[in-house]
């Protein structure tokens, strides 16, 4: 009995033996425990990967059996997902739980998503949401591997994602080379996200166009630069939103381009909002250059937060608000010189 403890202990054997013993191996364990440590959140922002490109919604639920494989993969470890395949090979065929290459395409891990398709058994590895993804989140690489070697394609997600993001040269990839092209969405999101570059390519070369959200947007926003080219270069219109928006958000410069070059006009929300942040400026433009005027929120949010100067103007220049509420308001919330200005006026 002495010997064959010896013969099954020595440490050339032992791991050979092992190897087909159920387990896994203590290697995956360790990195396991610390990916559980602190609730996971140390070891996802350890990760090489900007906060924006992690989405833990991709990998499913913890209490699926692929879970721990699909992590493995996100962290890119690929000696431990090789090791934890010997041990759990049915993790690949499991088509109730993410795709195991769209996780990896997700997260950009461009070796693990060759290594995976080599694995052609395992029918349920890839969908189109390893393209989409990959798009989405600009990973060339993976994009143009999964075009020439993967027959899952992609969807309209995919451009549209890319530009969103402003991937340009993904957008300009997919448009050359896939024929699912993209909606109105992607020239919507780009502009909201200040992408010119993308803007301008889907105008020179695509035919979805936009629709009213990318001007509105792109106005609240302070994309000055797609506003501009928006209205010289697309055939399409904005709404109030445009210039209420960037009045709430202080965006002067905006307001007045869209009062010099837009019909659209606005409502009092956009004095409203403007007073309330405290955009003075912006509220002695449209009471100089428009007639929509306020309502009695303007002077009240204004008090309410202590924007000394707009209360000041308010309250010479505008009849609309109540000046009682006013410095009701003010007085509630500390705000004593707001107080005083609003006792000579009334």
């Amino acid at each position: 009995m002495a010997a064959s403890q010896r013969v099954l202990g020595h440490p050339d054997v032992f791991p050979l033996i092992a190897e087909f013993q159920h387990g896994l191996y203590m290697d995956i364990l360790e990195y396991w425990r610390k990916v559980n440590q602190d609730g996971g959140g140390g070891f996802w922002a350890s990760l090489d990967l900007p906060l924006h490109a992690i989405d833990r919604r991709l990998l499913g639920s913890p209490t699926q059996a692929r879970y721990q494989l699909l992590v493995l993969v996100a962290a890119n470890q690929m000696h431990l997902v090789r090791r934890l395949l010997r041990c759990r090979p049915h993790y690949l065929t499991q088509p109730d739980a993410p795709a195991v290459m769209d996780v990896a395409a997700a997260f950009g891990r461009i070796d693990l998503v060759r290594f995976l398709h080599t694995l052609s058994f395992a029918p349920s590895l890839c969908s189109t949401k390893a393209l989409d993804l990959a798009a989405k989140y600009g990973y060339m690489d993976v994009v143009r591997f999964l075009h020439h070697h993967r027959q899952e394609g992609c969807t309209e997600a995919a451009m549209v994602g890319a530009a969103t993001h402003g991937h340009l040269e993904v957008v300009r990839f997919l448009h050359d080379h896939r024929a699912e092209g993209c909606t109105a969405d992607a020239m919507d999101y780009a502009s909201t996200n200040g992408h010119l570059d993308v803007v301008a390519f889907l105008v020179a070369s695509r035919h979805e166009g936009c629709s009213t959200w990318a001007m509105d947007t792109a106005a609240g926003a302070g994309r000055m630069d797609v506003v501009r080219f928006l209205h010289f270069h697309v055939k399409s219109a904005c709404t109030i939103n445009a210039m209420n928006a960037s009045a709430a958000n202080g965006h002067l410069e905006i307001v007045k381009f869209l009062h010099h070059h837009r019909t659209e006009g606005c409502t009092r929300r956009a004095m409203d909002m403007a007073a309330k942040n405290g955009h003075l400026p912006v509220v002695q433009f449209l009471h100089e250059h428009r007639r929509e005027g306020c309502t009695e929120f303007a002077l009240h949010s204004a008090a309410q937060n202590g924007h000394l100067g707009t209360v000041k103007f308010l309250a010479r220049h505008r009849n609309e608000g109540n000046v009682v509420k006013a410095m009701g308001v003010a007085k509630l919330h500390g705000h004593v010189q707001c107080v005083a200005v609003l006792q000579c006026a009334a």
